[in-house]
């Protein structure tokens, strides 16, 4: 996959508010986690531990995955991505530590830090392609959450 480019929280928000911020800002993480998972550079876990198979970026600004885990079948989304991922905090109250606004950190987190453990063990629902979901069920279901309607824009398919 080819290297997509450095995309700073910070410099979106120059330009960028609302709804198209959060999602310009979800399609960058989106981007850099689709190649944290499918590159060799970051030092991932072994190679079938999570194997992407879709990822796409909601239309309420979300990532949502579905990948392989060893044998396994499994989605998740990533919500709050305005939020840095190790503390919580929001990345406008971070503008003055400029690495917490770049995307690729964000997808690196996201990775190593839900991905990296494995899934829940009690998935919360399970789709018409066989796929584990867990997290927190969204207000309007999985099986809408998951429709393809819903999506802003597919990132790998």
């Amino acid at each position: 996959m080819e290297r997509p480019s450095e995309v700073n929280y910070f410099d979106l928000a120059e330009s960028l508010v609302g709804d198209e911020l959060s999602r310009q800002w979800a399609v960058a993480v989106g981007r850099c986690l689709v190649r944290v998972a499918t590159s060799d550079e970051f030092d991932n876990s072994p190679a079938d531990a999570n194997v992407f198979q879709q990822c796409w970026v909601g239309d309420d600004a979300t990532v949502l995955l579905r990948y392989q885990h060893f044998s396994g079948r499994f989605g998740t989304e990533f919500g709050e991505l305005e939020l840095e991922c190790a503390s919580s905090v929001p990345l406008v109250e971070l503008r003055s530590h400029r690495p917490h606004g770049s995307a690729l950190r964000q997808a690196i987190l996201l990775y190593h830090l839900h991905l990296n453990g494995g899934p829940a063990r009690d998935p919360a629902w399970t789709d018409d392609r066989g796929y584990a979901w867990w997290g927190a069920e969204p207000a309007c279901g999985w099986p809408a959450r998951t429709a393809d309607a819903r999506r802003y824009r597919t990132l790998l398919s």
